[in-house]
């Protein structure tokens, strides 16, 4: 019953806790290095593990406490620094026997083969490789906790019978959350947005920056009607209305500074009133950037500053005016993408942009936790891109189109 069968080269878990301040805790899985025996080559006095450890703090106590003759004894048998000495363990057990307690010491080396563990005992650790088995039912916890143990999705590996689906109650406290939190952000994005289009400004712009076209193509609207088209037909009429001109930039994150510089100094008229926005792939609080210089040279001023414009707390996209006194920008929130949207409002005179630079739009949670509608409908074609020595490093949307504005 005491005894625990011993390779070299297989793996085992230490089931008790043998110092936890030196990383040698119940759970903690090697491999058997070496067996280490005494004089009559019969007694076994250690065994030597090679932890999963990649820092090499597990068992840096016990290896200190080898004696140095210990040490050249070993060495000869090439064991790595790595390998980590443990001894035996004596734990007292009471066994009752007929109305007498009788005490009964156990020696013994605390691990046990673990070629194959629970998903119990994998809770918290990471492996390159896994294979699950599948059994046909399993809970929701144990096969989310045994498919994120594993670094790679293509590391896992699943076997076993048939798995069949457990179907959720109604009443299921997890799934009625999730239905709350999804009812409640799309609440709280249709008064942001409502509070951000309530602002009375002269001209109202919208930026979305939206990653994975095709996946969320469903969810744009389309204006097809021919009530709609009318509408850009008399908006087209006063195109020339404002004399703004609106650049859309994107630059690509493997574009040098100077290039893109060099780009929009020969493209850009900045003596006339302007709009540019745009992902700018460059964080607006960077000191040094080359491209934040120039800008602020020719007379741009900020509207986002170092507001948040994605999930991930960035300000990669930047819009920028040669008119801020008269522009308010706001940032919004969307149920899919990793951008957020920048709604911007010019207005008439200054007066009523400070007024309206004051009111800020409601905060909402982290929408990006919402899974995106599922897309069953393919996207149209659209046109090939330009050659690639056509293609320059900053994307400008129609920069000579209307030159005298909007």
């Amino acid at each position: 019953i005491c005894r625990v069968p011993l390779h070299v080269g297989a793996r085992y878990m230490i089931t008790v806790n043998v110092d936890v301040s030196d990383g040698l805790v119940n759970g903690a899985c090697g491999v058997l290095r070496a067996i280490e025996r005494g004089n009559d080559d019969t007694t076994i006095l250690r065994i030597w593990m090679e932890f999963d450890d990649e820092d090499g703090k597990i068992g840096l106590a016990a290896k200190s406490v080898l004696s140095t003759t210990t040490k050249s004894t070993l060495a000869k048998r090439q064991l790595e620094a790595g390998h980590v000495p443990m001894a035996r363990c004596t734990r007292q057990l009471k066994v009752k026997k007929g109305f007498s307690d009788v005490a009964v010491e156990r020696s013994q080396f605390p691990v046990t083969p673990a070629e194959a563990i629970t998903i119990h005992k994998a809770q918290g650790a990471t492996y390159k490789y896994v294979a699950l088995k599948l059994e046909r039912y399993m809970p929701k916890s144990a096969l989310y906790v045994a498919c994120s143990c594993v670094r790679e999705a293509s590391g896992l590996y699943l076997f076993g019978g048939k798995f069949k689906r457990s179907v959720s109650s109604h009443k299921d406290p997890v799934d009625v959350e999730i239905k709350t939190i999804r009812s409640d952000v799309h609440r709280q994005l249709r008064i942001a947005m409502d509070t951000m289009l309530s602002f009375s400004s002269s001209i109202r712009i919208t930026y979305v920056n939206v990653q994975s076209y095709g996946k969320v193509y469903n969810a744009i609207e389309k204006v097809r009607s021919s009530s709609s088209a009318i509408q850009l037909t008399r908006l087209a009429s006063n195109s020339n209305k404002h004399h703004l001109t609106i650049y859309v930039v994107y630059v690509p994150t493997a574009t040098y500074q100077n290039d893109v510089v060099e780009f929009l100094d020969g493209h850009v008229d900045f003596r006339t009133r302007l709009l540019m926005v745009g992902d700018f792939n460059c964080e607006w609080a960077r000191r040094n950037s080359l491209l934040k210089t120039f800008l602020t040279a020719k007379s741009l001023t900020s509207l986002t500053k170092e507001e948040s414009t994605t999930w991930d707390n960035t300000s990669i996209d930047w819009c920028l005016t040669n008119d801020a006194a008269r522009a308010v920008a706001l940032i919004g929130a969307t149920v899919f993408g990793h951008h957020k949207p920048i709604v911007v409002n010019i207005y008439e005179d200054e007066a009523t942009a400070n007024e309206n630079s004051t009111c800020i739009a409601p905060q909402v949670p982290q929408a990006r936790t919402i899974p995106p509608r599922v897309i069953l409908e393919a996207p149209p074609a659209l046109p090939p891109p330009p050659e690639a020595h056509q293609s320059p490093p900053v994307t400008v949307v129609d920069p000579n189109i209307h030159r005298d504005g909007i």
